[in-house]
């Protein structure tokens, strides 16, 4: 009983670890393209109303990325 505990806790652990991961990821991705269309905006190739929906998807993916280490 108690092995079955200890790998059910370990199983877990390593699943959390996964999705931490994968939102982090999901933040840098955010991040990169938020820098890419500063960029952009900057030499005048993108509109400003780019830089502002991926400077919200940023947001948004930093406050998710935060709900899910908290929620787990």
């Amino acid at each position: 009983m108690v092995v079955l505990a200890v790998c059910g806790t370990y199983m877990q652990v390593i699943a959390t670890r996964a999705r931490v991961t994968s939102a982090h990821s999901h933040l840098d991705t955010a991040t990169v393209l938020y820098q890419q269309t500063l960029r952009k905006r900057s030499v005048g190739v993108a509109p400003h109303v780019d830089a502002d929906r991926s400077e919200a998807s940023k947001v948004h993916e930093r406050n998710a990325t935060a709900c899910r280490i908290i929620a787990r």
